[in-house]
């Protein structure tokens, strides 16, 4: 069995004129869950970690992976979670090189922006795994997104209902942790009550799907399924 990596990513919500909106993007061919729609986010690395992170607020032991959700949010699309303006050059930057044009100028990554809302686990069969905690964040005040480095292309504000709607269609893709997430914000009106929504029911308890194989036919069930305890 194949150990999780760990990793996060962000829900980023807004106000839209026709209700509320969040942040999808089609993952690159060339990545993990290639060709797919999904919130922002990838692993947490090891400078995530660091003592010197440009950082205020979070918290123990979602820090590293707040710091995961908002670098790579920042890295894929250009909308910076933090607590001033964007130094001049940020944009297109990555990793240390990022850290340290923030550092530089004062502007730190704001975590308490941050709500926790759940702990996703890959299927044990799958070849790659990933301990993926989702967050999510109001985005009302960030500039147009921006695909900076292929990792997250198209990035857009959709409705959750239009989002879902499109993979009923079959235009776009989208696998279980995301859908079940846009699932949940469908039923909210803005974004105010929607982050407060997802905090009330956040849950520390890993959502681990496994994988029901029948003939040809690959799917996920998560626990409570029929046939959760005899799947792979």
């Amino acid at each position: 069995m194949t150990p999780p990596v760990p990793a996060a990513t962000l829900i980023l919500v807004r106000d839209g004129r026709r209700g509320l909106e969040v942040l999808l993007g089609r993952r690159s061919d060339r990545a993990a869950f290639g060709g797919v729609h999904v919130f922002p986010g990838g692993l947490v690395e090891e400078l995530d970690h660091r003592s010197d992170v440009p950082a205020v607020g979070g918290s123990e032991p979602d820090r590293p992976f707040q710091v995961a959700a908002v670098r790579e949010t920042a890295e894929e699309v250009g909308l910076f979670v933090v607590d001033g303006p964007v130094p001049p050059g940020a944009m297109g930057m990555a990793g240390a090189e990022l850290f340290a044009a923030l550092a530089a100028t004062g502007i730190r990554f704001d975590l308490d922006r941050l709500s926790f809302v759940s702990n996703w686990v890959t299927p044990e069969a799958a070849p790659r795994r990933f301990d993926t905690r989702f967050f999510v964040a109001r985005g009302d005040d960030l500039p147009p997104p921006v695909a900076l480095t292929g990792e997250l292309a198209d990035p857009v504000w959709v409705r959750p209902g239009d989002a879902l709607g499109r993979a009923e269609t079959e235009e776009w893709r989208i696998v279980l942790p995301t859908r079940k997430h846009l699932e949940m914000l469908e039923g909210f009106s803005d974004a105010e009550t929607a982050i407060a929504g997802l905090a009330s029911t956040a849950s520390r308890k890993r959502t681990i799907p496994r994988v029901v194989r029948t003939g040809s036919e690959v799917r996920a069930v998560l626990p409570g399924d029929p046939g959760y305890e005899e799947a792979e």
